[in-house]
């Protein structure tokens, strides 16, 4: 059997970025021996990060329309 690990990074203020610290952990993907993931685990200071982002984009997201916000979800849901 081939098992295919993939890396994933974070992401905050719609950019990728790195976990302040560089731990990471390697799990196995729902219903798929096969695959495995790695993610970065986040310090408290990537989730202010990310907190402050998202409140920041706030107002831009909440004045779109259900329909791009649907779009952009989707867009979301085919990466790999």
């Amino acid at each position: 059997m081939s098992v295919a690990v993939h890396d994933y990074s974070m992401v905050v203020g719609g950019a990728w970025a790195e976990s302040e610290w560089a731990g990471a952990r390697t799990r196995r993907a729902p219903r798929r021996v096969s695959r495995w993931r790695t993610v970065p685990e986040g310090t408290r200071s990537d989730a202010a990060r990310a907190i402050a982002a998202a409140n920041a984009a706030w107002r831009e997201w909440a004045a779109k329309s259900a329909f791009e916000r649907a779009a952009a979800m989707e867009r979301v849901a085919e990466l790999p």
